[in-house]
């Protein structure tokens, strides 16, 4: 078992020069105390030696991607790497459904790219998928992968997939080990490829995936309004755009406005009403305000209202790094609608630029009176664009 996990914890890559995140727990997952911390290769095999005994009673997660600065003793989105594309697939109802929706997404990858994913129970509610990578992908690769292979599956079952895992920091359960919660325990057994054996494992039996080799395609939508952040400008778009348009002071209202559309209603709707959202969902809200003009501050007191895990630090964090502020100080911009519908956000409202200009056109009729817009024009793909392997 020491073996297999530390092999785990290296990845298909092989390279020992990495580090990567371990999160444990002695008991249920939501019950024990939680730990978690970044270790490099020589520090997990400490870490084994002095917990190897206590394996069968613990609940163990390791990053989906790693990092390679030994400096930095937590991740950040921009120093991230990633050797594997991990899916969860659950079903409360029906977890047999979402072990066969999991072993079906194994089987069209295998079949186009052959390579070979590997599934395993996650011992209650369904099935983990693994596609190991041959070369390291950044963190906008890794999203391309992630939902091109989820829009390989059929419609209906790509709801089983649970998209919190679409989060750059992102831990996932280790085959082998158990799934311990209250009210009771399972093993999170491989059941692909058949004839699994730990004791022999190599991430190279798999065949891992080159993420060179997959095309990915991304929208390009005519018409949209454009901002160019300028050096020493303030990274708040908006000043062309957004200066005439009438908003609520409070954005928890805009869940109220005609002119909002129904993926920002849901989401702000799912905010107060909840207090959570999943990471992607509360990215393209924080985008959405920005874009309209709100400010920073404006952000963190709406999530400091409602988050039901709301912390200063990290939420502040978070909204200053979407708003150019910190990391790579860039002037993220909104999703367009096609890419909230690949990422399964978009309610189907038949929009066909981006939230943001749904909200320009739809508030200039609710303060005109005008007939309803009609819909942009279609839109027109670009040059492809690969997942970028990095060196």
């Amino acid at each position: 078992m020491e073996r297999f996990l530390l092999t785990w914890f290296i990845g298909p890559l092989g390279s020992r020069l990495i580090m990567r995140e371990v999160g444990w727990c002695l008991g249920p997952l939501r019950k024990a105390p939680f730990n978690r911390l970044g270790f490099t290769v020589e520090g997990f095999e400490t870490w084994l030696r002095e917990n190897l005994r206590r394996i069968g009673d613990m609940n163990l997660l390791m990053g989906v991607g790693f990092w390679v600065d030994p400096s930095k003793v937590v991740p950040e989105e921009g120093s991230m790497l990633y050797d594997r594309v991990v899916f969860d697939f659950d079903s409360e109802e029906d977890p047999g459904k979402a072990v066969e929706a999991a072993l079906q997404l194994s089987s069209i990858i295998t079949r186009r790219y052959s390579t070979t994913p590997l599934v395993f129970r996650s011992g209650f509610k369904g099935a983990h998928v693994v596609v190991p990578l041959s070369r390291p992908t950044d963190w906008e690769g890794y999203h391309l992968l992630w939902n091109h292979f989820l829009g390989l599956l059929p419609k209906e079952l790509r709801a089983l997939v649970d998209r919190n895992m679409l989060q750059f920091n992102r831990l996932d359960r280790v085959p082998l080990t158990w799934n311990i919660k209250e009210c009771g325990r399972a093993l999170a057994e491989v059941i692909h490829p058949e004839g699994f054996d730990p004791k022999t494992f190599s991430w190279g039996n798999l065949n891992p995936l080159n993420p060179s080799s997959v095309t990915v395609y991304r929208v390009m939508l005519s018409g949209l309004p454009r901002h160019r952040a300028r050096p020493g400008s303030s990274p708040e778009p908006a000043g062309d755009v957004t200066t005439a348009v009438v908003k609520p002071g409070d954005p928890a209202d805009l869940a109220n406005s005609e002119a909002t559309p129904p993926c920002v209603k849901s989401w702000i709707q799912g905010l107060t009403t909840t207090g959570d959202l999943d990471h992607y969902q509360r990215v393209n809200l924080v985008l959405f305000l920005k874009a309209l003009g709100y400010g920073v501050e404006d952000c963190v007191e709406l999530f400091r209202r409602y988050a039901k895990d709301f912390s200063e630090r990290v939420t502040r964090y978070q909204v200053e790094y979407l708003y150019g502020l910190r990391g790579r100080r860039v002037d993220w911009r909104p999703y367009s609608c096609a890419r909230l519908g690949e990422m399964g956000l978009c309610p189907g409202c038949g929009w066909r630029g981006s939230p943001v200009t749904y909200y320009l056109r739809h508030a200039r009729r609710v303060a005109t009176h005008d007939s309803p817009p009609q819909r942009e024009g279609p839109p027109v793909l670009s040059r492809p664009i690969y997942t970028r392997p990095t060196n």
